[in-house]
């Protein structure tokens, strides 16, 4: 069984893959016909996104020195921090911020206000604070404070064996946060790594850094651990590093300049960016992305405004990166409100209906760009989920960049109701390396389908219809084509429907013979039609458009005969 999908090449000419997978000529034939009908305003593959720092929507009020965590929707928390760079008192606002709408929403206060602290996402969706400073305590703070969303609410659990400042946290696939180095109640930067089990609610440590060192930045990429910049030895560092799975370390290519208290990202492309940092009277605006695969650093645009002591930043599901807020000496209160954008890629996932028949079909037009990365080819598992059960599974491998599409089947048998098209396994291949992207889920709902003699009618009807705007003076016969490969679609559909069902009732196939009979004389008719406007056109183009529409009907027809002759009784 086989499948055919269509992509955009640079000069936008349509590409024909096969493939093997389960799909019928009809559905290619009306998946070609859509894409060329997309032709127009379809971004050519070659044609890389341009991206440039902008601002989102603001925050609702300046912050710096905050714990920024986010959670697997793009929800941001704004934990603690300054709001005030003048006086520098730690408070214990907490907040949120929705990447998708820029909403600002106060949640419940932090038990005790801290800054130079950090925060991780635990694997049971609250929010972890760890070490930093409190004000009014004039010390380092121990005890880990916990947010549970779900309640809006605070607990505190077990207190850090080494009280730290300035120390990114992560979490890996075991559950557990990983606090990496930071500076010690006496000011002295550590090479220590606790790790926090929130299940247990203990403390221990693991192999220390290659060297002591604070205020740099760290993400989590898929299992491995990326740390940059920072102090090391005293001094600002362009150094980062890499913690391997079984927990030594490792040295990476240096970044372009020495950073202290930076803000980064793991992006939605699979890149690790980190921007601005520097000292407090001269914040950098500069950013940078690191591709894991090559070990290398690219230079990117400047942000609109220099900022520092941000040490996170946020990856927003639709290809964003956001640095939220930071000190910058030229604000009246040294601390910003502004959110600074950067798109590193867009997507776009649609389907052609959200509403199906049984025995129908649905095309998936996927779409995606990146700004620093080249892509060359994708590749994707798809299913459709209905009450737990897997149908119509289907391997897609396209080995050429750009938009592309393809068509599911809806069996007769899937049940009517709401269902779910499963998109696992999406795999971009770049120029070097590749990146899995998190599991996809369509809403579609099934409805059931029409008996058959209706459906044969209804095509034969919507065939009358396409006879009769053919007679019509300037008849656009490209809108024209694209509704005959639909009509074609819906006809293999009833074929492939009759195989599973095995009807071979007689009041079925008397209609069948009506249908047939009705389609030749259509086809007689729509063939006298053609050859006048063949005998009209001005151009070649006009001429393979009308054969376009004659091969499609020859198509449907062939179909049926083939049908018949397997079917008849």
């Amino acid at each position: 069984m086989q499948a055919f999908y269509y992509v955009l090449n640079g000069d936008g000419i349509l590409n024909k893959i096969q493939d093997g997978l389960r799909t019928s000529l009809a559905a290619a034939t009306v998946l070609l016909m859509l894409t060329v009908s997309l032709a127009a305003f379809a971004s050519p593959a070659s044609a890389a996104l341009t991206s440039v720092w902008t601002d989102a929507t603001p925050m609702g009020g300046p912050r710096t020195f905050p714990a920024v965590v986010q959670d697997d929707d793009g929800l941001a928390y704004v934990m603690g921090g300054v709001v005030n760079g003048t006086s520098w008192d730690s408070t214990p606002l907490a907040n949120s911020y929705d990447t998708a709408t820029g909403a600002w929403a106060t949640l419940a206060p932090m038990p005790k206000g801290l800054r130079w602290h950090s925060g991780a996402l635990g694997a049971d969706g609250k929010v972890y604070v760890l070490a930093g400073h409190n004000d009014t305590d004039g010390t380092l703070y121990a005890p880990v404070q916990i947010y549970d969303p779900e309640s809006d609410s605070w607990s505190t659990g077990a207190a850090i064996p080494t009280r730290v400042a300035f120390a990114p946290a992560v979490t890996l696939g075991d559950g557990k946060i990983y606090v990496i180095g930071g500076r010690d109640t006496s000011s002295t930067a550590v090479d220590l790594v606790q790790v926090y089990d929130p299940v247990a609610d203990s403390w221990s440590t693991t192999t220390a850094l290659p060297s002591a060192r604070y205020g740099g930045t760290a993400v989590e990429w898929r299992g491995y651990i990326f740390y940059a910049g920072g102090y090391v030895g005293g001094v600002p560092s362009s150094e980062a590093v890499i913690r391997y799975p079984g927990g030594s370390w490792g040295t990476l290519g240096s970044m372009p300049e020495a950073l202290i208290f930076p803000a980064s990202a793991l992006g939605q492309d699979g890149c690790w960016y980190v921007m601005g940092g520097g000292n407090e009277g001269n914040p950098s605006d500069d950013s940078y992305m690191y591709d894991i695969y090559t070990d290398s650093w690219t230079e990117l645009p400047r942000m609109g405004l220099g900022v520092t002591y941000v040490t996170s930043a946020v990856s927003a599901p639709d290809g964003r990166v956001l640095v939220l807020g930071g000190t910058n000496y030229s604000l009246s209160i040294r601390a910003s409100e502004r959110v600074q954008s950067l798109q590193v890629m867009t997507k776009s996932i649609t389907l052609s209906a959200t509403s199906v028949s049984q025995g129908g079909s649905v095309l998936v037009t996927v779409a995606y760009d990146f700004a620093f990365k080249t892509a060359v080819s994708y590749s994707l598992d798809c299913y459709i989920l209905a009450g737990g059960v897997i149908y119509s599974p289907i391997v897609v491998s396209i080995p050429v960049p750009g938009t592309f599409a393809f068509v599911v089947d809806i069996p007769q048998q899937l049940p009517a109701g709401s269902n779910e098209i499963v998109l696992n396994d999406f795999t971009v291949d770049y120029d070097s390396g590749g990146w899995t992207f998190d599991t996809i889920n369509l809403p579609l709902t099934v409805v059931s389908a029409p008996s058959v003699e209706d459906q044969l009618l209804a095509i034969q009807q919507q065939l009358a219809v396409l006879q009769a705007m053919l007679n019509v003076p300037g008849a656009n016969l490209t809108s024209l084509a694209i509704e005959a490969a639909i009509l074609q679609a819906k006809l293999d559909g009833i074929i492939a429907g009759l195989g599973v069902m095995g009807a071979s009732s007689s009041t079925m196939w008397d209609q069948l013979n009506v249908t047939f009979a009705a389609l030749q004389q259509q086809l007689d008719d729509f063939q006298e039609q053609i050859d006048r406007v063949e005998n009209k056109a001005d151009t070649a183009g006009t001429y393979g458009l009308v054969t376009m529409v004659l091969v499609i009907i020859i198509i449907i027809l062939a179909a049926l005969m083939v049908m018949m002759a397997r079917k008849k009784p």
